[in-house]
């Protein structure tokens, strides 16, 4: 008959992992109360279970079924309180161990019972990543165990750059991580603006200063006689086969005109008037606005569209008419710009000899002489004004000869799209 007693006690104790939740070899070496704590073909030998025959674990004695016992030192290293010997993953600290959490690990110790450190492939407790040698600048975990990110210094796969706290809109590596280029949406420090807005910014990302197709009207645009003879019995006779000198600056259409660069875009150009009927000398000059260039930087590009006609007096590289572009910085006198189109120098002095100053106000200036036959584009840096407040000058001049219709020679100028585009200061 068995006792109730004992019955109560085992189960009482199953919660402190006796032996009695447990039977057979599951028991060995587990503490216990009684023989009935150990499970089947099982004793209790003091305090803990054993095999029949066989002396507990921890009685300093190497039984058959221990691989050690070093007695009331089980556990201090070398053997385990079970009596087996220490193996990294056992879950008990033994000697050349730093830790050991089980075989899975933690995240303070590896499952190779080493201190976690990043860079050894396993996750710690303080990392966000740890792929092992494979952490570093280009990969998904940076070399500070953490998960690779634009701004963090580090550059991964998946970016073109990163410098970290230096990644800005106007920096050489954008807040994205990829490397500032034209186009992007950042306006980098070499550039004058980045943006889909042509009325504003070119696809070269140069910042439109200035834009007149002259299609949209005058826009500020004016005209004047800057230099002209005296009246005299040569102009405006009855007949009127020869005309004083007068400005005859016009907006007009460009329709009828073949190979303009815009394909037929454009309606309107600005024109200087055939000055062939006109007594000259003169000079006539076409005034932009004014244009603020005072935030500009370098490079600033002037452009323009222009067709001309300035033919030579039937003597080869002899010009006594022609053109050329002026600058005037805050209303001050005109000053020639250097532009790489002009063609040759104006060097006829003219053949008018009852004038006594019958020479063209430009003799010696580099200028558009000869003929174009169709559309050119021009261009030229305005460097030089940056900071300052221009205004442009289309100056056309002719020696007293234009008038000589025996040379059946047209002087006349088409000017069109006159653009400024450039960098900004910063």
């Amino acid at each position: 008959m068995l006792r109730p007693a004992p019955l109560l006690l085992v189960t009482s104790l199953c919660g402190l992992a006796l032996a009695s939740c447990f039977t057979g070899d599951a028991a060995l070496n587990l503490p216990c109360e009684s023989k009935a704590d150990c499970g089947l073909d099982h004793a209790c030998v003091q305090g803990y279970c054993v095999a029949p025959g066989t002396e507990p674990c921890g009685n300093g004695v190497i039984n058959s079924n221990e691989e050690c016992d070093d007695g009331e030192q089980n556990g201090a290293g070398s053997c385990t309180p079970m009596c087996t010997l220490p193996t990294c993953g056992d879950a008990f600290v033994s000697d050349g161990e730093a830790c050991d959490d089980g075989p899975d690990g933690s995240k303070t110790c590896t499952p190779a019972c080493a201190a976690n450190v990043c860079g050894d492939g396993h996750v710690g407790a303080d990392e966000e990543c740890d792929n092992g040698e494979s952490n570093g600048v280009e990969g998904p975990c940076s070399a500070d165990c953490t998960v690779n990110a634009c701004g963090d210094g580090f550059m991964a796969d998946d970016e073109e750059c990163d410098d970290g706290q230096a990644n800005a809109a106007e920096a050489m590596c954008t807040p994205v991580c990829t490397v500032n280029v034209c186009g992007d949406g950042y306006e980098a420090a070499s550039e004058g603006c980045d943006s889909d807005d042509r009325d504003v910014c070119t696809e070269a990302c140069e910042f439109v200063f200035f834009s007149d197709d002259v299609d949209a009207g005058i826009g500020g645009w004016t005209h004047n006689l800057d230099q002209q003879p005296a009246p005299n019995q040569f102009c405006d006779p009855p007949d009127v086969t020869i005309h004083c000198a007068a400005d005859q600056w016009i907006r007009t259409s460009v329709s009828n005109l073949a190979n303009h660069p815009d394909g037929g875009d454009s309606t309107f150009a600005w024109y200087s008037g055939d000055l062939s009927d006109v007594q000259g000398p003169m000079t006539a000059r076409l005034v932009s606005p004014e244009i603020d260039l005072t935030g500009a930087a370098a490079p600033i590009t002037l452009s323009f569209f222009h067709l001309y006609d300035f033919k030579d007096i039937g003597e080869p590289n002899s010009y006594g008419d022609g053109a050329i572009v002026e600058v005037s910085v805050d209303g001050g006198p005109w000053e020639q710009l250097a532009l790489p189109g002009y063609t040759a120098t104006i060097n006829d002095p003219g053949n008018c000899l009852e004038l006594t100053a019958p020479e063209n106000p430009l003799l010696g200036l580099d200028a558009f002489v000869g003929t174009t036959n169709t559309w050119l584009g021009e261009s030229g840096s305005l460097d030089a004004y940056a900071g300052a407040k221009i205004r442009l000058g289309f100056t056309i001049s002719s020696d007293c000869a234009a008038y000589a219709t025996t040379f059946d020679q047209p002087v006349e100028w088409y000017v069109d799209n006159v653009t400024i585009v450039g960098g900004r200061q910063k």
